[in-house]
């Protein structure tokens, strides 16, 4: 590897643990990058796989250290095998349900895809055809539903885990106060289902892969959750001539919608709805792209970083209004869905640039004084003004997001006579969000193109409005309270408002103050070139999957140094969390068996692994 690639390679490995590390702790990670954004099961894939390279690169884990995973769906699965693989690390699955990926193994209504979520169609896209751009190393699972895909997991990980040092404790749940660190090592005092007793575990890091936080229920509804959701008795009995309120306009509110839209749907139809060949890839990539450019400025990187967006694109509009201004005199620039981001910013910058500037309009400000400005505010005066200006951006991009799809006629792609034969006799469903229009930026491509299917039907309306109050009334129905102080009374009421915050003393681990937007770390591809046998032909190296790729069919075909003595990994649990010693096992093995096994490890004997006694 060539120098250059190598100083490389070391700031993004540190860029993407700085944004894992937990604050206030030196060994404590999150899987998700803290990340709020992005959360499908390839996205989780991209942040393991990264992370564990980023571990091992910058030698934070080594052969036979110890670390604990919290979480056993996706990301701990993923993070353990990643981990265990490629730098032969024992890995504790603390996992608070009796089975692994619990959420996902009895929900054959919910249809799981690596495309779906994509904010990168790719020019010839079809959901039923098309193979992911983030290949992974290991558990490249095929599109079905949920408790299919759950299934295909646990068959694989069952695969490496009979080879490697991977232990899952289940009905454990860690409290964020039963962690603690003391000197290099990272303390979790776990909580036994009955009264007894257990040893604290002493590991070298510990990881949270607990996930994305809860479903949000501000309005306390039975029905909120998009996991329990989904079966089809629960739209078939609906009253004749029903009102259904669905609440939120993100992936899963669409979803939701086309459920009771459409009589007998199931959720894998949704890649029927795909028009092959039409090039509406193109539409989407290249159109939400452009509209994105708010939240998502090239110019951040100009700045290294130290601006948000939001003002990166302020500066910008500012240099167009004064080009424009001076190649046309006072004739203002064409108005469009732009200018109320910006007069937004404007007004919540206006006190500050007074006292910056005293005595002077904004419009006379050079550009380079302008720029000292913002990049003298501090992040979380930035983050201000993001929270600020944030419904500004979301009306604006929801307008040229409907704007975008205009032009796109659906009876020209899709069978409309067909798909009206199928709609849900004698129902009405309102879709209700805070955006001007139904579209908004946390729609994926696929999904933008569904809603925009589903609101030129007859029975579909959108109504704009914050919801703050419900009431049962008389006949089982509920009536519903909008900010604006209107009612309106469903026969059904659903929300779909995505993963919520968890509480600060309910947070396993916290992340440091940052700007998520400009992209994730760790969801990175970092890559490096090396020679191949062919005159002057290079080969890239992704660095996050090569170590795990290479490795994963030596650790499947290994039978350990002395198959025939194994490690029994419940005896070896057992023992290692039993407060007190037990005086009749004679076995070094078991006596301080996490010790003995680093050690074992660590002077390259890889012991065979058994469930069974």
């Amino acid at each position: 590897m060539a120098i250059s690639d190598r100083k490389r390679l070391k700031i993004i490995a540190e860029d993407m643990l700085g944004e894992a590390r937990a604050v206030g702790r030196a060994r404590v990670y999150s899987a998700t990058g803290f990340s709020q954004q992005n959360i499908s099961i390839v996205h989780q894939q991209v942040r393991c796989t990264n992370l564990a390279w980023a571990l091992g690169h910058r030698r934070k884990v080594s052969k036979g250290d110890v670390v604990a995973i919290v979480g056993g769906s996706f990301s701990g699965i993923m993070l353990a095998c990643s981990l265990a693989i490629a730098h032969d690390v024992i890995v504790y699955i603390l996992e608070k349900e009796s089975r692994l990926l619990h959420r996902f193994l009895d929900k054959s209504q919910r249809f799981l895809s690596q495309n779906l979520n994509s904010r990168d169609l790719r020019k010839g896209f079809d959901p039923s055809y098309t193979a992911h751009i983030d290949k992974p190393a290991i558990f490249e699972w095929e599109a079905g539903v949920a408790s299919d895909v759950a299934g295909a997991w646990l068959r694989e990980f069952d695969r490496y885990a009979s080879k490697l040092p991977i232990f899952t404790i289940h009905d454990c749940e860690v409290e964020p106060n039963a962690i603690s660190e003391m000197d290099d090592k990272v303390i979790v005092q776990l909580q036994a289902p009955t009264d007894a007793k257990l040893r604290p575990l002493v590991v070298d890091l510990l990881i949270d892969a607990t996930g994305f936080g809860p479903e949000a229920n501000p309005l306390e509804l039975a029905d909120y959750s998009y996991w329990e959701g989904g079966h089809r008795l629960i739209y078939d009995h609906l009253p004749p001539e029903s009102r259904v309120l669905v609440s939120g306009c993100g992936d899963s509110g669409v979803i939701e919608l086309m459920h009771y839209a459409i009589a007998d749907f199931q959720h894998e139809m949704v890649t029927y709805f795909w028009p092959p060949k039409a090039g509406l890839e193109a539409i989407l990539d290249v159109g939400l792209e452009r509209i994105n450019n708010v939240l998502h400025s090239d110019e951040i990187v100009d700045f290294e970083g130290r601006l948000i967006s939001e003002l990166c694109w302020w500066l910008g509009h500012w240099s167009y209004l004064q080009y424009w201004q001076k190649n046309h005199g006072s004739e203002s620039p064409p108005s469009d869905s732009s200018k109320s981001i910006f007069d937004a910013i404007e007004a919540e910058l206006a006190e500050r640039i007074a006292i910056a500037f005293p005595g002077r309009k904004s419009s006379t400000i050079p550009e380079d004084e302008r720029e000292a400005f913002v990049l003298a505010l501090s992040l979380e005066e930035q983050l201000a003004v993001r929270a600020a200006v944030g419904p500004a951006v979301d009306d604006a991009l929801s307008l040229e997001i409907a704007a975008l799809m205009k032009p796109v006629k659906v009876a020209r792609l899709l069978n409309l006579r067909t798909l009206r034969k199928r709609l849900r006799p004698g129902t009405e469903i309102v879709l209700n969000g805070l955006t001007p229009t139904p579209f908004t930026r946390n729609l994926s491509p696929y999904n933008v193109w569904l809603t925009h299917v589903m609101m030129g039907l007859p029975n579909v309306h959108y109504r704009r409005g914050r919801i703050v109050d419900t009431e049962r009334i008389s006949g089982g129905q509920t009536r519903v309270i909008f900010g604006d102080g209107t009612s309106d009374v469903f026969d059904r009421v659903v929300t779909r408002y995505g993963p919520g915050r968890r509480e600060p003393s309910k947070q396993l681990s916290m992340g440091n103050l940052r700007d998520p937007y400009p992209g994730d770390f760790l969801l990175d591809y970092p890559t490096y070139s090396v020679p191949t046998d062919r005159p002057q032909i290079w080969q890239n190296i992704r660095v996050g999957t090569h170590r795990v790729k290479a490795r994963a069919p030596v650790v499947q075909r290994r039978r350990g140094t002395d198959p025939s003595n194994p490690i029994f990994k419940p005896l070896y649990i057992a023992e290692m969390l039993r407060a007190d010693p037990n005086p009749w096992n004679e076995d070094p093995r078991y006596k301080d068996p996490q010790t003995w096994l680093s050690q074992a490890i660590r002077t390259g004997h890889y012991p065979a692994y058994r469930d069974r006694l």
